[in-house]
């Protein structure tokens, strides 16, 4: 979907004048940021709100998914990231072919 910031004006004030119910809204809302068929979705708003970077739990996950999350949190202006639970030296060599910082305890 290629929302313009104009689209979530005139849903604002579709709501503020009744045309659009506020549940309404609010569903449109969420449904901005989930993608059909993605089984992970990073929250890319948490730094702003928490003040904390969102942390990608890396059981069970495999290399694409983990760079492909990661990617997009650094691209939404996240400045780092941290991926827990990978234990599995393979994966972390695939993982720094990707990210040249990147820095495995």
């Amino acid at each position: 979907m290629n929302l313009q910031v104009a689209d979530v004006d005139a849903w604002l004030d579709a709501a503020k004048s009744g045309q659009l119910s506020w549940t309404e809204l609010a569903e449109r809302l969420l449904r901005l940021d989930h993608r059909p068929g993605r089984t992970h979705q990073p929250d890319v708003d948490r730094q702003r709100r928490c003040g904390l970077g969102e942390v990608i739990f890396g059981s069970g996950k495999s290399a694409e998914d983990i760079t492909r999350i990661a990617r997009e949190l650094l691209d939404s202006g996240q400045t780092e990231v941290l991926v827990t639970r990978v234990a599995d030296p393979q994966l972390v060599d695939t993982l720094k072919s990707s990210f040249e910082h990147l820095r495995y305890d």
